[in-house]
């Protein structure tokens, strides 16, 4: 007699794979699989109701798996900032991030009850469970407490596909990969293979979309990219900058002549150490709760860009600025809805007079996963 997992394990499991090819990895691409896997657990559920709780059980999987690293952060502010034994820390910083993956869980559960109600058919519950995945990815990215992290189109991200990003953003990726998923399961169950023809062909047409991109006009350069060992989370509670500026001078000693410099994310926190940032080069910056990368040619800033949607709760707090303006609960529920939720002031495109690829993902070193690239490194890009 076949051995029959409870509907919640089988959610759990279906959610924990799809992270597993999320990461992203050399394997995301086959995110559609495990994708449809889940659409159609969740689509032959009984009632409404059940497709709700199974759709966040899958979703809290979901998150947890995929920032897990968010656990590793708190749990290193608890023991180096708050002083807490690593015993202590590990459950704390567990039980306080699954607030976060159960939360992200309730937005899908409820998206989930709208589409059970809607469709009774498995089929059209498995397309109204993809759309209404992308509709949430973009709901994630408004407001003051924008969250995008996790999207399905960064499984793209090593692929030609990714290309077809420049035609409707990483949303356009998105429902690429929900639809395909639903149309593994509508060829599957009903044994129509129709729409998965037509998502084969839309396939074929971003890949060609991404291969046949010409680069940018303009002589070609080359730019020394660094990365160091230093720890961030020394960073984060309030130590280790000149640390981490002296690994960075040390690695810029490698730079050829005519090389554009890059430095990591926030490698400036006070605006007076720009000038010991050798030129010319783009580097990270952080003040005023924004984190920008600036442009330098020695004497000035020749360029800015501020990140648009800074991390909730960690590169700032939302709606501070307006708690501190407005002195009654009026006045504070109109600023909230009258002024810019976001503290980015500067989104202008950096201009170049020459073009480089940068090759190399620039990522937290600690989160890496290979330890021989944990190492201080430049990196030389074409």
């Amino acid at each position: 007699m076949p051995v029959r997992l409870p509907f919640t394990l089988l959610s759990l499991l279906g959610g924990l794979l799809l992270a597993m090819t999320g990461l992203p990895t050399a394997w995301s691409i086959l995110t559609t699989l495990p994708l449809s896997l889940l659409l159609w657990h969740l689509a032959r559920q009984p009632g409404a109701k059940d497709v709700a709780v199974q759709s966040w059980w899958a979703i809290f999987a979901y998150f947890a798996g995929q920032l897990f690293w968010l656990v590793v952060f708190a749990h290193n502010l608890l023991t180096a900032d708050g002083g807490l034994p690593s015993v202590l820390a590990w459950p704390i910083a567990a039980a306080l991030l699954s607030l976060l993956y159960a939360l992200e869980g309730v937005f899908w559960a409820i998206m989930a009850f709208l589409v059970a109600r809607l469709f009774t058919s498995p089929l059209a519950r498995a397309w109204g469970l993809a759309g209404g995945w992308v509709i949430l990815e973009w709901t994630r990215t408004l407001g003051a407490l924008a969250f995008p992290w996790s999207g399905l189109g960064y499984t793209f991200l090593r692929t030609p596909i990714i290309q077809a990003a420049d035609l409707g953003g990483v949303l356009l990726l998105s429902a690429l990969a929900t639809a395909s998923a639903a149309a593994l399961v509508t060829w599957i169950q009903a044994r129509n293979p129709r729409p998965a023809l037509l998502l084969t062909v839309i396939w074929l047409a971003g890949l060609a979309y991404g291969l046949t991109r010409t680069l940018g006009a303009g002589p070609p350069a080359t730019a020394l990219l660094l990365r160091t060992d230093f720890n961030s989370f020394d960073k984060a509670t309030g130590g280790g900058e000149e640390t981490l500026q002296q690994n960075s001078l040390r690695l810029s000693t490698k730079r050829r002549p005519g090389e554009v410099l890059i430095w990591s994310e926030t490698a400036v926190s006070n605006p007076d150490d720009l000038a010991r940032v050798p030129a010319p080069a783009l580097t990270g910056l952080y003040r005023d709760q924004l984190n920008t990368v600036v442009g330098w040619d020695g004497l000035g800033t020749t360029g800015r860009f501020d990140k648009a949607h800074p991390v909730p709760f960690g590169e700032y707090f939302p709606l501070s600025g307006t708690f501190r303006r407005s002195t009654t609960p009026s006045s504070w529920c109109w600023a909230s809805v009258s002024r810019r939720s976001f503290p980015a002031r500067c989104i202008r495109r950096l201009r170049f007079k020459t073009f480089f690829t940068v090759s190399i993902s620039v990522t937290t070193p600690s989160c890496r996963r290979s330890p021989d690239r944990w190492r201080s490194r430049a990196h030389r890009c074409w």
